[in-house]
This record gives C-alpha cells, structure tokens and sequence, in this order.
C-alpha cells in the first residue's frame, strides 16, 4: 500500500516541508490540539458542575501537584539527553533500542524520587489545605487520591523519557493522544454524573493504567530487573545521569515558583474566585501559546542525535528553522486564544469567571514571550549542558516577589502584569546565556569542515 505521502500533490508536501510538518511534529501536534480542543469542553464542565469554591480548589491542587517540579529536577530531560549517547550495539539493538543498564537505571532513579514526592507533597498540601481551613473530609481525600495519582505518573515519566530518547517520538505523541482521550471521556463522564473532585482523579487513573498496559505489551524493554545488569554499568549511567540532574536541578528546582507559585498567592491574597478566575485564563493562554513548542520538542531527540554524531552544523540548521517556526506560530496561537475567551464569556455560565481584556492580554503577551524564551533553551541542552541556573534563580526571586506587590496593588491586572515582567526578564536572561553556545556550535560545524581529510 502506498505511503499518505505518495498521494499528496507536490505543493502540499512543499508547505509541509516549510512548515516543518513532519510526522514527529504532526503527532506531536494531535496530542496537544486534542488537549487544546478539549480544554474549552473541560472549562466548560468545570464551570457548569462545580461552585466557584470547589473550582479555585481545583486550580489549588493542580498548583501543588506542580510541586513535582521540585523533586523531579530535570531528571525526564536529562534522560532524553543522556539516551542519545547510549544507544547500545548493533546486537543489543534488536531487543533493545539502548542499553539495558541505562533503562534499569532511569527506572530505579524515576521509583525512589517519586516516592519521596508522594510522601512530602501530600502531607506539605495537606497542611496548606488544613491551614487555610479546608481541613475536610471530602476535601483531604480528594488530595490524596490526587497526589497518589500524580505519584505513580511521576513514577512512569522516565519511561517516556526513554522512548522520546531512542528517537521513538511519533510513537510516544501517538500512545499520549490515547491516553489523554481515555482520561478525558472518563473525566467528563463522572463530571456530569456529579462525581465532583474525585472526577479528575478518576480520569488520571484510567490513563495511568492503559499507559502502563500498553508499555508492557509493546516496549518490554522498558521493564528491565534491576538486579540482573552489570553493575559497573548501572554506576556508569547512574553517574552520567547525575553529572547533568547537578546542573538542571538547579534549574528546575526554581520552575515551581516561576510557573505555579501564581496560583497559591492569589488564593491566599484574593480568594477562591480570583484564583479560579486566573488559572482558567492561565490555562486557555497556556494551552495554545505554548502549543508550537511541540517543532522543537519532537526534533530535540533528532537535534541531539545529530550532535552526538559530530554533525554540529546539520543540527544549527534545523533549530533555526523549528525556533522560528515556534515564534511565528505562537504570536497566531495568542490571537486565537483570545478570541477564543471571547467566545466562551457569551454563555451565562462563564460571567465572572474570566480576567478582564486587559488582564487577558497582558497575561496572553506574557506567554508568547515564555514560549519564545523557552524554545532558546533547547540548543544548549542538545549539547548535555545545562547553563541556565542563574537566569533561574534570579526568575525564582522575581516572581513570587513581584506577583505579591502587583496582586496587592493592583488585582489580577497586577498578576499579568507581573508575570509579563518576570518573562521579559528571563527572555533576556536565556537570550544572553544561550548566545556563546550559538557561536560555539558554529565554530565546531566551521573546525569540523576544516578537518583535513585522511590520505586514501
């Protein structure tokens, strides 16, 4: 049977070259269009089946939850960058697609820090909800199906890491798309049956198990005993893994309060409301500014393969087409977004429960910068580095800072705009960083072509 592509016309695939619409990028892009579309439907339930106070309690727990970002540590990038430089042999290659020491390795680091975010997020969330007089029944459970729910996904996300890293993309968005339907209809099904809460959970869960069912069946590989690897090799990858987590840790270890400290402030200083009112224009921008991140994020394997083989200048070409590529599109996706929050504020329902245009475009703008900024990030971390820790650091002081003084001052205008504030910060900052890297992989393509040939 002949390939889709053998039947398109010539002008077709001209633009889908141009566009960088490749199949890692198509499927990249169904799973998240299928979350875009989906968040409006979401939204929508959310606001239809629960009170304004059981919906800022929502937004609460997905904040906490973010607190994953703390004990993760760049530790799912970093195995995404180390697999492209541990492709087992030729032999190895037809069971498995890397080293069977890295994956038992990856597996076991993934089990133990998870765990430990299980224990300390759920009781550190426990007594912020008890502190701030939710100390319920109904509530309290609803965070510990949560958070023991969000631990075994931590749990699993080395194993995405892994697939994405043996340059298994497509199938990855593919097995992703799945599983966000699954977690959708069972969500939205339980929703409308009055399962409150407990609905979100419910949803996570049915996805959790039909990803692991599917692991199982199709990756084996995946699933390697610890105890039966050579051991100098599970040191060997255990220290590969750890040299790059040092660096990103830092890094990542400040991502909670540049992205998800947002949400607990405006709790505590405006109420359950304005927090609702926040996440959901947070989430609307989010889901589709930062949708064209998925050209660098589906080519990072292939740009990292490339520079593992010493083909520098190969890999400056292809970053520079899929930046640009992310820059243009999400300024469109902005656009969009808006007017998209336009649509849903004429149903009833939705009165109050959105920022105002302003708010809305200042936040809006603020992300398009964020989605800029980030997609710099992906060519120094194709080369195993991570250079990013001071830009962090000073993003991880400004935010919680400023979002307190332009809450107070000024609302939720006052968020947006210090959201804005701290991502032009960081733009420049990751801008400046990412500078030297450009030019040395240029003077590495240049030193490469210059290399005299050897004598036949």
């Amino acid at each position: 049977m002949p390939a889709l592509t053998d039947r398109l016309p010539s002008w077709v695939l001209r633009i889908a070259g141009l566009l960088g619409l490749d199949k890692k990028v198509l499927t990249g892009l169904g799973a998240r269009i299928m979350s875009m579309a989906a968040a409006p439907v979401g939204a929508f339930l959310t606001v239809w089946t629960l009170t304004p106070e059981k919906q800022g309690l929502y937004y609460l727990f997905a904040s906490l939850l973010a607190l994953r970002a703390l004990f993760e540590l760049g530790a799912g990038t970093s195995v995404i960058q180390v697999a492209a430089h541990a492709r087992g042999d030729e032999e190895g290659r037809r069971t498995s697609p890397l080293e069977p020491a890295f994956v038992a390795t990856v597996n076991r680091w993934m089990l133990r820090v998870a765990t430990v975010y299980g224990l300390a997020a759920g009781l550190g969330g426990a007594a912020f909800l008890i502190y701030q007089g939710h100390g319920d029944f109904h509530t309290l459970g609803a965070w510990v199906s949560f958070i023991t729910i969000s631990s075994l996904q931590f749990a699993s996300e080395g194993r995405w890491g892994l697939l994405e890293g043996a340059d298994q993309v497509a199938a990855a968005n593919i097995l992703r798309t799945k599983n966000a339907l699954i977690q959708y209809l069972v969500q939205w099904s339980l929703l409308l049956l009055g399962a409150g809460l407990f609905s979100f959970c419910a949803g996570a869960l049915a996805a959790y198990l039909s990803q692991e069912i599917r692991f199982r069946k199709n990756y084996p590989w995946m699933y390697v005993p610890f105890r039966s690897q050579i051991e100098e090799r599970l040191v060997h990858f255990k220290k590969e893994l750890l040299r790059l987590i040092k660096r990103a840790s830092q890094t990542y270890l400040t991502t909670y309060f540049v992205f998800q400290i947002q949400q607990p402030i405006c709790f505590h200083l405006l109420g359950a409301p304005s927090s609702a009112r926040l996440g959901f224009s947070q989430t609307m921008g989010s889901a589709m500014i930062g949708l064209p991140l998925v050209w660098l994020a589906m080519n990072f394997p292939k740009l990292a393969h490339l520079i593992a083989d010493e083909d520098v200048a190969a890999a400056r070409r292809l970053f520079k087409a899929r930046w640009l590529q992310v820059c243009l599109f999400s300024m469109g996706c902005a656009a969009a977004a808006f007017v998209a929050t336009k649509v849903l504020a004429q149903f009833p329902r939705f009165e109050g429960r959105l920022m105002d245009d302003n708010s809305m475009l200042i936040l809006f703008g603020a992300q398009f910068v964020q989605t800029c900024a980030l997609g710099l990030t992906y060519w120094p971390r194709a080369f195993k580095v991570e250079p990013f820790v001071i830009i962090a650091y000073v993003q991880m002081i400004a935010t919680p800072l400023m979002l307190w003084g332009f809450l107070s001052t000024w609302g939720l205008r006052g968020g947006s705009l210090a959201i804005l504030g701290t991502w032009i910060i960081g733009g420049i900052g990751i801008a400046l960083t990412v500078r030297p890297y450009w030019k040395t992989g240029t003077m590495l393509a240049n030193r490469q072509n210059q290399a005299p040939q050897p004598a036949e």
